[in-house]
């Protein structure tokens, strides 16, 4: 098979998969802005689950997918199913690093974006190489921001628990626990 033609197959499943986190996503914030709430009648389709099932037919990593699946319900603010979905992944070192930069994209924001007194005293206080860190994260890729910190930092925690201690980030997952704990009491 030609590869562009799997890569190809690849990004639409991954597309598929995003559009239906966000419409999940959509429809929860549709949902608590509605006074009446309208019964469906029949299930919604599960696209994720129906994007992984077609990937072999499709020679599409299925872990790749599954992988995908995971950060797109971190990165909506979804943590309580992303964890479940967790279960799924072979790959959790892969995954370990994704959710890592998710996790600094979701401080960035916390401590950059919202330009508290106290966050920026945080920051000056975080190591070096953790404040650098930081800095370089771009959090106008998340699409939910309002994720508490307490969230994120069971978050930091999986990473960790995923990733294994001789990894080149273990350290800096490690460095964030730390920073999740300062952050948590402030």
């Amino acid at each position: 098979m030609d590869p562009s033609i799997v890569s190809l197959r690849q990004q639409f499943l991954m597309k598929v998969i995003s559009a239906a986190v966000q419409a999940q996503f959509q429809s929860q914030i549709t949902v608590k802005t509605e006074e009446a709430k309208l019964e469906v009648e029949q299930e919604p389709m599960d696209w994720p689950k129906l994007a992984v099932e077609l990937a072999p037919q499709l020679q599409v990593n299925e872990d790749t997918l599954q992988r995908h699946y995971v950060c797109e319900l971190y990165n909506y603010g979804f943590d309580n199913i992303a964890e479940e979905a967790t279960l799924q992944v072979v790959d959790k070192e892969v995954l370990a690093s994704q959710l890592l930069v998710l996790t600094g994209q979701r401080l960035a924001h916390a401590l950059l974006h919202t330009q508290t007194k106290e966050g920026m005293e945080l920051l000056a206080r975080l190591p070096p190489t953790l404040c650098t860190w930081i800095k370089a994260m771009d959090p106008r890729d998340l699409q939910n921001t309002d994720v508490p910190i307490p969230t994120t930092a069971k978050l930091v925690d999986k990473v960790v628990e995923l990733m294994p201690e001789n990894h080149g980030q273990y350290s800096l997952a490690l460095n964030l626990i730390e920073a999740v704990d300062a952050m948590s009491a402030l």
